[in-house]
């Protein structure tokens, strides 16, 4: 990747004009936002969404994980040259909105909060079957586990941002620190100190049981698309640098640092993540398959019992404990940065988004947790139909944002040279553009191969309310994208 500086402005204003500062509280250091983005990364696509990845293959995971990786990169890399020029809370939802159209901000804001808000009814669903590992009866009555930690959660948010940040902060230090240990152990494993090597055992034909057509390369193909929406439901929150920065210290200065710092550590953990558990979980492991609550059987769990560790064993104990608390820092995320996009929805009357003597404000962290009960849904679904929906849906408007945001920095680079005559490199934006466009149109392809209405729906349902919400505002009068000169950077 590039080592030049992200943005390099020259008649920009400083940090003391008053149009360039935000109305967030300016109380998180770089320290926080950086670990703010990993802890709410670093959750349940990777601890649980990833098992859709491996079912069909090593070599397909792995590439999956690196093809998204690279538009991931190409999305906050944009994100960041334009929180650091426009640094406003919620700057993520506004972006397209001043770049692209009202019509596409306003749909594409709304998408993108709903997904934070549905992610929360995902954690929350996941929350309760991870608990089950030691409380027998939370599996038999998740809904009493997801409203108690939904309680607990959302009276957290209500409190200064101060204490959710330290909170979090220290949580993504021990799922960092796991994570160290997780993969020390599977390195050992894999190379055979103190036992046999595992070495490439599992990597073997059939290739996993992904593959809908045994030795069809079109199958092969189909089981990659089918892999790019789990994929990158993983990497998704990464970009909220562009959402915490209204309440960043110094934005200008911190957030070049966190751009970088987030993208290399969070490809490191997920590339080297997926690598291990593809030598250390056989894609035809029937654990494996999605069936029933098997779903929540972590791979990462599965990886140490396959090293050797015994099912009782105080460490897997351990490990499975950080995968909670990972997931529980994951939902706390979700009421955070859900919150505050919903304080940048235009439709939203700024009555709703008042602030409590802690500068939080209430009522958008009170509608965002409401979504997270649905959730409770699981007493009337399987937890795998539950989960395989809100994980399509979160990971589709998610990848809308990406798309949305990319073409933003395409328009906003163009604006920067015409106006201050700052050149700054779009290759990487148009990159993660069209990818993410061509992920939203292919990740169901392979319902029409054995086709289900429920499997439609969760693929393209994102993507059919971002066109009837952008329907809905447009009008004849209105112009695709706003013209350049009506556009107002600064």
């Amino acid at each position: 990747m590039e080592s030049q500086p992200l943005l390099r402005i020259t008649a920009l204003p400083t940090d003391n004009d008053p149009r360039n500062i935000a109305d967030g509280s300016r109380s998180l250091t770089a320290r926080q936002v950086t670990m703010l983005a990993i802890g709410g990364t670093v959750g349940t696509g990777l601890f649980v969404g990833v098992k859709t990845c491996l079912v069909h293959g090593p070599f397909i995971a792995i590439v999956a994980y690196l093809y998204v990786s690279s538009v991931c990169y190409g999305v906050i890399r944009a994100l960041g040259e334009m929180t650091r020029v426009l640094p406003l809370t919620g700057s993520l939802c506004r972006f397209p909105a001043m770049f692209l159209s009202p019509q596409i901000g306003a749909a594409n804001s709304g998408i993108y909060w709903f997904s934070w808000s549905m992610t929360l009814a995902l954690e929350l669903t996941i929350l309760a079957q991870v608990l089950s590992f030691w409380v027998p009866w939370a599996h038999t009555c998740p809904q009493v586990v997801s409203l108690g930690i939904w309680l607990i959660l959302t009276a957290l948010n209500l409190l200064h941002v101060s204490y959710y940040a330290e909170v979090e902060f220290y949580i993504t230090l021990v799922k960092v620190a796991a994570l160290v240990l997780w993969t020390a152990i599977c390195v050992g494993a894999i190379l055979g100190l103190g036992t046999e090597a595992i070495g490439f055992q599992n990597w073997h034909h059939p290739w996993g049981n992904g593959i809908l057509v045994e030795g069809a390369v079109s199958s092969r193909i189909l089981a990659l698309m089918a892999s790019l929406v789990s994929a990158a439901f993983t990497f998704q929150s990464s970009e909220s640098v562009a959402i915490t920065a209204g309440d960043m210290e110094d934005p200008h200065t911190s957030i070049p640092k966190s751009v970088r710092a987030i993208y290399f550590r969070i490809l490191v953990f997920y590339i080297l993540s997926v690598v291990l558990l593809t030598l250390l979980v056989d894609a035809s492991d029937p654990r494996l398959l999605l069936s029933d609550d098997s779903i929540f059987s972590s791979p990462f769990i599965l990886a140490l019992l396959n090293a050797g560790l015994a099912p009782g064993s105080a460490l897997l104990h351990i490990i499975n404990l950080v995968i909670f608390f990972s997931i529980l820092s994951a939902a706390n995320s979700n009421i955070y940065f859900g919150s505050r996009c919903f304080l940048a929805l235009e439709i939203v009357p700024k009555r709703f988004k008042q602030k409590n003597q802690f500068g939080v404000p209430v009522t958008a962290v009170l509608v965002t947790a409401s979504f997270g009960l649905v959730s409770l849904a699981t007493g009337f679904h399987s937890v795998e139909i539950v989960f395989s929906w809100l994980l399509n849906i979160c990971a589709c408007a998610g990848l809308l944002m990406w798309c949305c945001s990319a073409f933003s920095h395409v328009r906003f680079a163009a604006i920067l040279s015409l106006e201050f005559d700052t050149q700054t490199s779009t290759f990487w934006s148009w990159y993660a553009g069209i990818n993410t466009a061509v992920i939203l149109l292919v990740n169901g392809f392979v319902v029409f191969f054995n086709f289900s209405w429920s499997s439609f729906i969760a693929s393209y349902l994102s993507v059919f309310l971002f066109i009837a919400l952008w329907g809905i505002q447009w009008r004849p009068k209105n112009q695709l994208l706003v013209p350049f000169e009506n556009i107002q950077l600064l």
